[in-house]
């Protein structure tokens, strides 16, 4: 339970941090429309036990975040996308949400030979893309666009 509590903390300050950040300048924050999130997770293959508990904690912190009246009077929504455990589907499925669903944000993939494809991507798009669990000495490529909220694992002797 309390690992729960932690990630649903975890998504709401990642969400609304990213959402600030990336907000549209062009139109008014008080619009009413809804902030579009991408969200690409292996919800089939073998990251789908990983999957099942990031959509859940993601929609857990969308669901309340949207009930307290969402960001600045704008709801989330939140579109997925399976990514198949497959760096070739992450990469379509990356570039359906922003080229045709316009997502501003999108967050995933949990493993990183699914998640460096998708840096160059978020370079390009200049569209604000996190991974929650890559630990950043697997991160390969650089974009100030891309973040990981992994960290640096060091053995103890």
């Amino acid at each position: 339970m309390k690992n729960k509590i932690i990630w649903i903390i975890v998504v709401v300050i990642v969400l609304g941090g990213l959402i600030w950040w990336s907000q549209d300048r062009n139109k008014p924050l008080t619009s009413g429309e809804p902030i579009k999130i991408g969200v690409i997770y292996g919800f089939t293959g073998l990251a789908s036990f990983w999957a099942e508990y990031a959509k859940n904690a993601t929609d857990l912190a969308v669901e309340e975040i949207n009930k307290n009246g969402g960001i600045n009077g704008r709801p989330i929504s939140v579109l997925y996308e399976d990514s198949q455990t497959n760096p070739a589907k992450a990469v379509s499925a990356y570039k359906k949400l922003v080229d045709v669903d316009g997502v501003r944000v999108v967050v995933g993939d949990v493993w990183a030979f699914l998640v460096n494809p998708l840096i160059p991507l978020a370079e390009e798009s200049k569209v604000v893309t996190i991974s929650p669990t890559v630990m950043d000495a697997s991160v390969e490529g650089e974009s100030s666009y891309f973040f990981t909220l992994g960290h640096s694992m060091q053995s103890v002797r």
